[in-house]
């Protein structure tokens, strides 16, 4: 009856190094998801600013060629 806390013991060290594993990579999924997340509103910022200078671009444009292709007099 010696052995079976032994066992009992080796499976408990396992199974405690199974979810130390598993925290681990649960941890470094909730870090990749950070820093998705913090691309993501990145692009997004970019995608805004692209969106204002592409508007002030055409505006330009529009005063410049008077929207017939032609530079205005």
């Amino acid at each position: 009856m010696t052995d079976q806390p032994s066992a009992l013991e080796q499976t408990v060290a396992h199974h405690s190094n199974v979810i130390a594993q598993i925290n681990e990579i649960l941890l470094l999924i909730a870090r990749r998801q950070q820093e998705t997340v913090e691309i993501q509103q990145e692009n997004a910022q970019q995608i805004a600013a692209n969106a204002q200078a592409i508007a002030e671009l055409r505006a330009t444009i529009q005063d410049r060629y008077g929207g017939n292709g032609q530079p205005s007099s």
